[in-house]
C-alpha cells in the first residue's frame, strides 16, 4: 500500500465516532470502528484520485468520484446517514469542515423538483423526454413529495393525498377558476378539473409537459375546463378564485421570489386563497446554505434555491398575504423518494436501452439517495403553506 492511499484512511480513522466503516481498496480490507453503536457502511475505493477528490472537494468531490465509479458503497443512503451522524467528529477536523460544509449544502438543495424555472434558466433536467419520467413516476406522474396515510400506502394513492391537502387548503370549491404555476405533467390540473370541476390556467416553461398535459387532458375529456399555457408566470394576466403551486419556488432564484408573491397576489380575487408546496431548509441553516456550490446545484438543478419558512413569511407579509395554515410532512418525502428510487432501479434495464450510461445512472442514484438522507435527517423540510389575502 502507498503512501497515498495509506494516509486518507489514517485520516479518517480519527472522525469515525458512531458506527462502522469498512474501506475496501483491492484485496485490503479496514475496519473503523467507532466508540458508539451506529451504522455499520462499507466504502469500496477503486482509485487513488478518489481520495484527492474527497479530500479537495468534500462531498462535491464524493460525489464526482462516485458518478466516475472510483468509489462505491452498497447502499447510498445509509453511508450518507453514518455520515451525518459522524458529522461533529469530521467537523473538528480540517476534512470535515470541506466535506460537511459541502454536505450541508447538498442535502438542503434539493431543489428538486422543480418544474419550471424562468426562461434563460432552464436545464436539461426536464429536457430527458417525458417517457424518462413515465418510466418510474407512478401513474398520476406527479415530481413532488406525496402525503402518505400510512408507511405501505401506495405511491399513487398518496400522491391523490397531496392533492386533496393542496385543495383543501385552498379552499377550491366546485366551479373555481384555479391558477397552477408549475403544472408538472398535469396531475393536480386533472384532480381539480376532473374531481372538483374546476376551470384550471395551468402553465408551464417546457413545451414537453405542455403537450403531455394536453394529451392527458384530451384523454380524460377534460380540453374544456384545463387551458395549458407555456409561459412565464410573470406574463399570466386574469384574476382567479384560487392559486396552486407544487414545488416550483426551489426552482428559480431567490431574486425571483418577491415576483412570484406578487404574481400571485395580482392574480389573486379578494376572496380567493393559495396553497403553495414548498421545500424549505431551518432559518438557523439559510444563511450559510446560500454560499458555495453542491453537486445538485452543478450537476442537477442549476439556479434554483431552497427558502427558509421566516422567508416565505415575509414575503408573504410583504405582498399584502396572510399566512392561515403551514403544515410539514419531511418524512413523506423521504419515503416518496426511497419508492422513486426503487423505481428508478427497476426500470433501469429499459433506460439503458435508449441513451442513458451508468455515470448517468449513478447521477440520479446520487440524487435520490442524498436528498432521501437529508429529509429522513430532517436538514431539509417540505410543508404546505395556506395564505389569503390580508
Amino acid at each position: 500500500m502507498t503512501t497515498a492511499t495509506s494516509t486518507p484512511r489514517s485520516l479518517l480513522s480519527r472522525f469515525v465516532r458512531v458506527g462502522t466503516l469498512t474501506v475496501v481498496q483491492g484485496s485490503r480490507r479496514r475496519v473503523l470502528a467507532g466508540v458508539h453503536p451506529g451504522p455499520a457502511v462499507e466504502l469500496t475505493v477503486r482509485s487513488r484520485r478518489a481520495w484527492l477528490r474527497i479530500l479537495r472537494g468534500g462531498a462535491l468531490g464524493f460525489a464526482e468520484a462516485y458518478m466516475l465509479g472510483e468509489v462505491d458503497t452498497p447502499d447510498l443512503t445509509e453511508f450518507f446517514l453514518w455520515g451525518a451522524l459522524n458529522q461533529e467528529a469530521f467537523r473538528a477536523g480540517r476534512l470535515g469542515n470541506r466535506f460537511f460544509s459541502s454536505a450541508r449544502r447538498l442535502w438542503q438543495r434539493f431543489a428538486t423538483n422543480h418544474r419550471h424555472r424562468t426562461v434563460g434558466s432552464t436545464t436539461d433536467h426536464y429536457d430527458l423526454g417525458n417517457d424518462f419520467y413515465e418510466a418510474w413516476l407512478d401513474e398520476t406522474m406527479s415530481y413532488s413529495s406525496a402525503r402518505f396515510d400510512h408507511p405501505d400506502q401506495d405511491l399513487a394513492a398518496a400522491q391523490h393525498n397531496k392533492y386533496e391537502s393542496l385543495a383543501r387548503l385552498a379552499g377550491i370549491q366546485p366551479g373555481d377558476r384555479v391558477l397552477e404555476i408549475g403544472c408538472g405533467w398535469g396531475g393536480f390540473a386533472e384532480y381539480a378539473a376532473g374531481e372538483l370541476g374546476c376551470r384550471v390556467t395551468a402553465i408551464t416553461l417546457s413545451q414537453e409537459m405542455a403537450t403531455f398535459t394536453r394529451k392527458r387532458m384530451a384523454a380524460r375529456g377534460l380540453s374544456d375546463l384545463v387551458d395549458v399555457l407555456v409561459e412565464d408566470f410573470r406574463k399570466t394576466t386574469g384574476t382567479f378564485d384560487r392559486i396552486v403551486s407544487v414545488e416550483m419556488i426551489e426552482s428559480i432564484d431567490e431574486s425571483q421570489w418577491p415576483a412570484l408573491f406578487a404574481t400571485i397576489r395580482a392574480r389573486l380575487a379578494d376572496h380567493g386563497g393559495v396553497a403553495m408546496q414548498a421545500i424549505t431548509i431551518s432559518d438557523d441553516e439559510w444563511h450559510a446554505y446560500r454560499e458555495g456550490q453542491d453537486f445538485i446545484q452543478r450537476y442537477i438543478f442549476p439556479g434554483g434555491q431552497l427558502p427558509a419558512p421566516s422567508v416565505i413569511d415575509k414575503l408573504a407579509a410583504a405582498n399584502q398575504l396572510a399566512i392561515r395554515a403551514d403544515e410539514s410532512f419531511g418524512a413523506d418525502y423521504a419515503r416518496t423518494l426511497d419508492r422513486w428510487h426503487s423505481r428508478f432501479e427497476h426500470a433501469w434495464p429499459g433506460l439503458w436501452d435508449q441513451q442513458f450510461d451508468d455515470h448517468f445512472r449513478r447521477m440520479w442514484k446520487l440524487y435520490l439517495t442524498y436528498c432521501e438522507a437529508g429529509f429522513r435527517l430532517g436538514r431539509i423540510d417540505v410543508r404546505q403553506v395556506a395564505m389569503t389575502p390580508a
